[in-house]
Formats: structure tokens, C-alpha cells, sequence
């Protein structure tokens, strides 16, 4: 077994599915330093879930105890599945951004929300070009 989650999937996240929803539930506090709301493109949609990460796998384990399972408000009333990704930590989630157009996800407001220790929102996507420059 390897090191603990830092990353969660959470399914079942009532509509609408939007960065301002998800901060209005999950306020930005320091424990998360990004949230990704994923879009497919050729749908057109959401895919209809959330992928967070966390700053240590004791604030994950703690909000999947808290939150999994629980009903949010809204139309949707399926309880909250929260797992942990495959994919885990930011630097796995970050790098999945090297080869894409950031400018173009950042127009149509497609890029996860970046938040420093203290919780601020950082800008994605120029933590992305420094990262990752063209």
C-alpha cells in the first residue's frame, strides 16, 4: 500500500456544476489547493464530477469521512460518492495541462481553480505557463 489520498473524485455533485456552487459548498479555506469541475468537449457538458486535491492526506481522509455519502442541496438527491483518483497529487493533476491550449480552456472557463495555503485563488492559468511554457 502506498502513501494516503490527497486526491478525491466526487460523484453526484447536485447542479449546477459550477466553480462558484462548489465554493458556495466548499468554501475555499486553505485545505484545497485545486478543484477541477471536468468538461467534455465533444459532449458538450460536464462529466459529472468533481476532482479535488488536498493539501495533506489528513485533510482528504477527513472530508471523504465527512462528506461522503452525504446529500447536498439541490435537485439531485443521490448521496456524495467520494473516492480516491487515480491520479494522485497536484504535480499529476497539473502535468495532464502541458500539451493543451491553456489559453483557449482559460476563455471558455475550463481550467481547475489553483488556491494558495491560505485558501486564496491563485491564477491557473498563469501558474500553468510558468510550469509549462510554450
Amino acid at each position: 500500500q502506498g502513501p494516503l489520498p490527497t486526491t478525491l473524485i466526487i460523484w453526484n455533485f447536485p447542479a449546477p456544476l459550477t466553480p462558484a456552487h462548489v465554493l458556495e459548498v466548499w468554501p475555499a479555506d486553505g485545505c484545497m489547493d485545486y478543484i477541477e469541475i471536468p468538461y467534455d468537449a465533444s459532449e458538450m457538458r460536464f462529466k459529472g464530477f468533481i476532482i479535488a486535491n488536498f493539501m495533506t492526506p489528513d485533510l482528504a481522509q477527513a472530508f471523504q469521512r465527512d462528506w461522503n455519502m452525504q446529500v447536498t442541496s439541490g435537485w439531485h438527491h443521490e448521496p456524495l460518492d467520494i473516492r480516491p483518483a487515480r491520479f494522485q497529487g497536484l504535480r499529476h493533476l497539473l502535468v495532464r495541462y502541458k500539451n493543451k491550449d491553456i489559453e483557449r480552456l482559460r476563455r471558455r472557463g475550463h481550467l481547475p481553480l489553483l488556491f494558495d495555503s491560505d485558501g486564496r485563488r491563485m491564477n491557473t492559468a498563469a501558474e500553468l505557463r510558468l510550469r509549462f511554457p510554450p
